[in-house]
């Protein structure tokens, strides 16, 4: 499981609807501290504050395309 992400890498796998939402998300997200930006990777990279969190966006996304 990837810690890191980019804004942009996520956004190709998204639908309209889910786009026009995901920048609250993000937001959501970093409120939260599940995810903080990643300074050495630049502007609309992330990372997750513990290693958990990706195991879990892993498991909700696989339990998606088995629908």
């Amino acid at each position: 499981f990837d810690n890191e992400f980019s804004r942009q890498n996520v956004l190709k796998r998204l639908n309209e609807e889910e786009k026009k939402v995901f920048h609250n998300f993000v937001r959501r997200m970093r409120d939260l501290g599940v995810i903080k930006l990643n300074k050495e990777k630049g502007s609309g990279c992330y990372e997750f504050t513990r290693e958990i969190y990706p195991l879990y966006f892993w498991m909700q996304e696989a339990k998606m395309s088995i629908k």
